[in-house]
């Protein structure tokens, strides 16, 4: 072989060794992203002050893509809360 086509095939062999040992951490790489995924999952679940049951509700609308959320002063609300929240805005602001 010439000095040319054995640099390429060696760089070829390189490469190969290169993409096994990528191919081998890319699986512990999505496992370890799945488990830190679920540990936030859990934390933000017990740091909420939802009954199962509600939790249950709004995953399942969430998944049926029923129930939208809006960005407001008050934080992440359910889009159909934010008309409540803003009607009982107004008559309060009537009282005044």
């Amino acid at each position: 072989m010439t000095p040319r086509i054995q640099k390429i095939t060696d760089e070829i062999n390189k490469t190969r060794g290169k993409i096994a040992k990528l191919q081998e951490e890319l699986p512990i790489l999505l496992r370890k992203r799945a488990e830190l995924e679920n540990a936030e999952i859990i934390r933000l679940v017990r740091s909420s002050d939802v009954a199962p049951e509600e939790l249950a509700g709004v995953i399942a609308s969430i998944s049926k893509q029923s129930l939208t959320f809006e960005t407001h002063d008050a934080g992440i609300i359910p889009a159909d809360e934010t008309e409540k929240t803003e009607k009982d805005g107004d008559a309060t602001a009537d009282k005044k």
